[in-house]
């Protein structure tokens, strides 16, 4: 979090207030710093799963224990995806055109609010509304895993 303040705080002459609400621009530098950290936490991990031991018996054991479990979380990673996927295909479903357009557009294609609301010939505000019920509808069909 600290880091992201930060961040925040170098950036403070660059942002404009007209460009969307501060604590948005904190969450996205919070959630990707996160990312950052889980990835280099994964790479360091694997690095050291590389390094073999000078026991051959231990190395080749160890080989094993670590092909099993990766078959079992890529099985179970498989699994959850696909589900997610499901999920996430009967919510849109439920979204009228209008906001399911906004939605895929903004987050499947990656397009800013400008860009979306230049390629559907409309105001950007309509963007944001259409996108902000969007994403409450979403939220209420499709409850935390575990929460159904």
């Amino acid at each position: 979090m600290q880091n992201a303040f930060l961040s925040l705080w170098e950036r403070a002459p660059r942002l404009d207030p007209r460009g969307g609400r501060v604590e948005s621009l904190l969450m996205t530098i919070v959630h990707r710093r996160a990312v950052d950290l889980a990835r280099a936490r994964a790479r360091d991990q694997r690095q050291q799963l590389a390094a073999p031991p000078d026991d051959p018996e231990v190395s080749a054991h160890l080989q094993q224990v670590v092909d099993e479990a990766a078959a079992e979380e890529f099985a179970q990673v498989a699994d959850d995806r696909e589900a997610l996927r499901a999920r996430m295909h009967d919510a849109l479903a439920t979204l009228p055109w209008e906001q399911r357009q906004v939605v895929e557009l903004a987050y499947f294609d990656g397009l800013t609010y400008a860009a979306v609301a230049e390629q559907l010939a409309l105001p950007p505000g309509t963007v944001k509304s259409r996108l902000r019920l969007a994403m409450q509808k979403l939220r209420a069909a499709m409850p935390p895993r575990g929460a159904e």
